[in-house]
């Protein structure tokens, strides 16, 4: 004779839902709240080098400030300061418009 044992999958969506109920009654796991003026002091800043906003790749070094972008008119840039300023580093090639940056694991530099 066959047992009569509830679909498991019926059994994990009901364990999804309960989890969910209990979630929505927890009140540290609800939002925070902004008040009105908490971010009137933040303003937009350009961050890198202005090339008509035109970037077509990026790539960093992992676990340092290190950061490459490249340009669609404006070659390859460098920051080593977490994006607060740039500088080229791909002014001497034939080409300007570059369609993929990456950094090497095995050599970031």
């Amino acid at each position: 004779m066959k047992a009569n044992y509830p679909d498991p999958r019926w059994t994990a969506i009901a364990w999804v839902l309960v989890l969910i109920a209990i979630l929505s009654l927890c009140p540290s796991a609800r939002a925070q709240q902004l008040e009105k003026n908490s971010l009137a002091g933040l303003k937009w800043r350009l961050v890198g080098p202005y090339r008509a906003g035109r970037t077509e790749a990026g790539a960093g070094v992992p676990g340092t400030n290190t950061y490459y972008m490249g340009s669609v008119a404006g070659g390859v840039w460098k920051s080593t300061n977490a994006g607060t300023t740039w500088t080229p580093i791909f002014d001497k090639e034939p080409t300007i418009a570059i369609g993929a940056v990456a950094v090497a694991p095995s050599d970031p530099n």
